[in-house]
């Protein structure tokens, strides 16, 4: 039960930033769909899991890095003119986007079970470690270059260019909340072992917000 408790606690951070990286291409106003969709899918995945598993103990998680990859199909389907005809709304583009994205991971699925039957899934150990490490890193570069417009308190990187030139200026608060989750992610584990770091900054952090709305109402 525990082992269970803490695999779930380490994997709800993933859970979120799957759903944040999805909804990138959608806009910021999909995230509790997205974020919601990705829920549901981990607890159908690791019910799945429970009763066709072959040994007695799996962790099933989310792949954030299947997220970017999923991430960067719908931003090339977006942007496709055939969608906004067929789809004029931006709410029916959104349902579009999530049917192409569980019909994408239905066939990955169906890959998976091929390569596995096949037993080709014993060639992926000649990839070379460069290839993979620069692909992760990469991920890792893209969830914080996705993250600064926020911290800014910017839309995009368009309005962080506007801020460096002196159009406009940056959010105060979002900065001072961004860097008090940061730093909470980094220092907290030092003296607090228990837990995955990712997930005291997204509580501690909120609990920020949340108090800093209630302290300043007039602010956003």
């Amino acid at each position: 039960i525990n082992a269970g408790a803490v695999g779930a606690i380490i994997a709800f951070p993933i859970i979120l930033n799957c759903g944040f990286v999805l909804a990138q291409p959608l806009g910021g106003q999909f995230i509790a769909m997205t974020t919601s969709a990705a829920l549901a899918a981990s607890i159908v995945v690791a019910l799945l899991r429970s009763v066709l598993a072959g040994e007695p103990l799996h962790l099933v998680s989310p792949k954030a890095t299947f997220a970017v990859i999923l991430s960067t199909l719908l931003m090339g389907a977006i942007s496709q003119p055939a969608l906004a005809r067929a789809f004029p709304s931006l709410e029916q583009q959104a349902g579009a986007l999530m049917a192409l994205a569980f019909l994408c991971t239905l066939l990955a699925g169906a890959f998976q079970a091929v390569l596995a039957l096949s037993r080709l899934g014993k060639f992926v150990r000649f990839i070379p470690y460069p290839v993979i490490a620069g692909f992760i890193n990469g991920f890792a570069i893209i969830l914080l270059l996705a993250q600064i417009p926020a911290m800014l308190g910017a839309q995009n990187w368009s309005s962080v260019w506007s801020m460096a030139q002196g159009a406009s200026a940056p959010h105060f608060g979002a900065a001072v909340l961004g860097v008090a989750a940061l730093l909470i992610t980094i220092l907290l584990p030092r003296w607090l072992k228990w837990g995955p770091a990712a997930l005291w900054g997204i509580v501690l952090g909120s609990a920020l917000y949340w108090a800093a709305s209630a302290l300043f109402p007039g602010t956003n």
